[in-house]
């Protein structure tokens, strides 16, 4: 892919709550480029402000004009390919994993390896959807089109719905422990047997825990080499439970398609601005 479309938007005010931050990509030039997907573990609602956005996943399409929204679910072992052609303006906003289901109403299953119309999987804010939709004249810049979103989202974005205890519960302890808290210690902790909390995290956030916590690990993993912190990345690998190179080599090159000297000097866009960029603050902490 084209390096350097696709960068995070300062906002000096922060993002708002349940909106981990906010994405805008820019191509002045008419070009088509292509890249393989990677798991963030994050959802993503998105608009195409001019040009063309696309995803295709084992042999469905979804294709977006301007101006087109789309709420990106998880992925996890499906290979999804994503695409543009320009000039392209696309902004997103990265959500908590439990933003759509709390504000909307969308259980994560329903868009899991795919890149919806959000009006589609929430009829009852069609209305809603339509209005963000209607705010973008189409020559937007980040700023602006960062304004209208926080704008809208302040208007909508509130929480409608309750998630499950064990859900929460979960999620906290993945992302606090960078991916390393066992699932079925969770389970205790939140008093449901493995089983039920796999199956009711898997309907709400779209995967099941376990794949969460790998998605958790390789992206802590990712923001670690991109960051140029071995002595981080050391402790991760040891936390993760990679026991020698070769088990560590292994599901890097499982999970990004790519053995581990090879990933380290990617300029993969979709790797440095999302899977890396998306982690790189909670190393920080």
């Amino acid at each position: 892919m084209n390096p350097n479309i696709y960068q995070t938007i300062d906002e000096p005010q922060g993002t708002p709550s349940l909106v981990r931050r906010l994405v805008y990509g820019r191509d002045s030039e008419a070009r088509t480029f292509e890249g393989r997907a990677l798991p963030t573990g994050f959802p993503y609602l998105g608009a195409v402000i001019s040009g063309r956005v696309w995803a295709r996943v084992a042999g469905w399409t979804l294709d977006l004009d301007a101006v087109g929204l789309h709420l990106s679910g998880q992925i996890a072992e499906e290979t999804v390919i994503m695409g543009s052609s320009g000039p392209l303006r696309h902004f997103l906003a990265e959500l908590d994993p439990l933003a759509p289901y709390l504000c909307f109403g969308i259980e994560g299953a329903a868009a899991t390896h795919r890149a919806l119309p959000p009006q589609e999987l929430a009829p009852d804010f069609a209305g809603a959807f339509g209005e963000l939709s209607a705010a973008f004249s189409g020559d937007e810049d980040p700023s602006a089109a960062a304004a209208i979103f926080s704008s809208w989202w302040q208007a909508h974005g509130e929480k409608r719905f309750e998630a499950p205890d064990a859900v929460r519960l979960a999620l906290s302890r993945l992302e606090a422990s960078q991916g390393t808290a066992r699932i079925d210690e969770v389970a205790e902790e939140a008093g449901i047997s493995e089983r039920h909390l796999s199956r009711t995290f898997g309907r709400i956030v779209g995967i099941p825990p376990r794949t969460y916590r790998r998605i958790v690990q390789m992206n802590c993993l990712a923001a670690a080499v991109q960051d140029g912190r071995p002595e981080v990345l050391a402790r991760l690998a040891q936390d993760a439970g990679f026991y020698d190179q070769a088990h560590f080599a292994r599901a890097v090159k499982a999970f990004f398609a790519m053995p581990p000297k090879e990933f380290i000097a990617s300029e993969d866009e979709l790797i440095l601005q999302f899977v890396a960029r998306s982690r790189a603050a909670s190393l920080r902490e």
